[in-house]
């Protein structure tokens, strides 16, 4: 193998562990063991027209360690948790763009993968 041709398969290694499967690269219709934000260490989107269970995702109650302090033990009580809530997986993706004020037209073009 050269050097590009192994540039190459670290480059595709990597985008399959960030990002995912994508075209000619990996399994398509991938099932992951675990919710995407656990398994890709970048963003993801949800189908627009995906069922309920996978538009979002209940938040864990987080503990907040407690300090012992015999001394000061004005309050024993424990706080009350926070309740959980729904958080929503996003769905769409906006960007923002900084263009000279004379300008009139913008031609974009998007690319997936390169």
């Amino acid at each position: 193998m050269t050097p590009v041709e192994i540039r190459g398969q670290l480059v595709d290694a990597l985008q399959l562990d960030l990002i995912g499967p994508r075209d000619g690269l990996g399994a398509p219709d991938e099932v992951l063991p675990q919710r995407p934000s656990s398994w890709y260490l970048t963003g993801f989107l949800v189908p627009l027209d995906a069922d309920e269970t996978q538009r979002g995702e209940e938040t864990s109650n987080e503990e907040v360690d407690e300090v012992s302090d015999t001394a000061c033990s004005d309050d024993a009580t424990p706080p009350d948790p926070a309740a959980a809530h729904r958080k929503y997986l996003p769905s769409s993706i906006g960007l923002s763009v900084l263009v000279p004020k004379a300008t009139s037209q913008l031609n974009v073009t998007v690319r997936w993968g390169d």
